[in-house]
């Protein structure tokens, strides 16, 4: 996997291997959240998803509990799912809900479904009642069903 990372003007290609996710490791280490947050932001969301999930569990849990560090939901989507579980452990009920805010419902639904029983409910009371509404109405339908996966919004144009 490569980054290609306007320097001036030129284009320069970084590949992800073991040194940056030392880096990054490191970074953890030393608490700088403002570092990893810039190098996120520059990168697609796959890729900086990428790198969460090639530090360790130890690490990743350090990242996700640095101060003013929030993961962007559009990265948590991209999470592997038994990443996703982990790292909602980690999560304050807060920062699930503004990651649930900035997804669809296809989406939302998915990462609510591996939030614990106990939690789901001041998760939902949190969310705004349209969010709510959609995203208990997918949850109403039996598991691994297309109503309860498929994306509750949708534009209509009329034909004329």
């Amino acid at each position: 996997m490569s980054l290609t990372k306007k320097t001036k003007d030129k284009k320069v290609n970084f590949e992800f291997n073991k040194e940056y996710i030392r880096v990054v490791t490191s970074k953890i280490a030393n608490n700088d959240a403002q570092f990893i947050t810039n190098s996120f932001n520059e990168m697609h969301p796959a890729d900086a998803a990428d790198i969460i999930e090639h530090l360790s569990e130890g690490d990743r849990e350090s990242l996700i509990k640095l101060n003013n560090f929030n993961i962007d939901p559009e990265v948590f989507v991209e999470l592997n799912e038994s990443i996703q579980s982990e790292i909602i452990t980690y999560l304050s009920s807060e920062s699930i809900v503004s990651i649930l805010k900035g997804l669809e419902s296809d989406d939302a639904i998915s990462i609510l479904e591996n939030v614990p029983e106990e939690d789901k409910n001041a998760i939902l009371s949190s969310l705004p009642p349209k969010d709510r509404f959609a995203l208990l109405e997918s949850l109403s339908y039996p598991e691994d069903t297309a109503a309860r996966l498929m994306q509750r919004e949708f534009t209509a144009i009329p034909s004329n």
